[in-house]
């Protein structure tokens, strides 16, 4: 395991070796670590609400499969097929996470 006081000793070891150049090194790591914390979170509310409306359009699609039977007898189809229609709608909303998944 690595102790504090190691990592103090192997930082300032870093810092004679490589100079003034390893004080830029550590800024840069710290920058994009925040920005990378910064766009995760952004990501992670996406990607909640993304699958919150998989799993409502999965429970309406076994709600309509499941009860087939009566909405063709009563003629609610119309009615079953604009639920599904604007729940997909809803889905594409969020394609833009598709789109940060495929860019990493």
């Amino acid at each position: 395991m690595i102790d504090p006081i190691k990592i103090v000793v192997y930082i300032i070891m870093l810092f004679f070796f490589y100079g003034i150049s390893f004080v830029f090194g550590i800024i840069t790591m710290i920058s994009f670590l925040l920005i990378n914390l910064f766009l995760f979170s952004d990501y992670r509310g996406l990607e909640e609400d993304l699958l919150k409306t998989k799993d409502e359009r999965t429970k309406l699609t076994s709600e309509v499969l499941n009860a087939l039977k009566i909405i063709k007898l009563y003629a609610w189809d119309q009615f079953y097929k604009n639920k599904v229609h604007l729940t997909i709608k809803f889905i594409f909303r969020y394609s833009k996470l598709g789109r940060w998944n495929s860019g990493f």
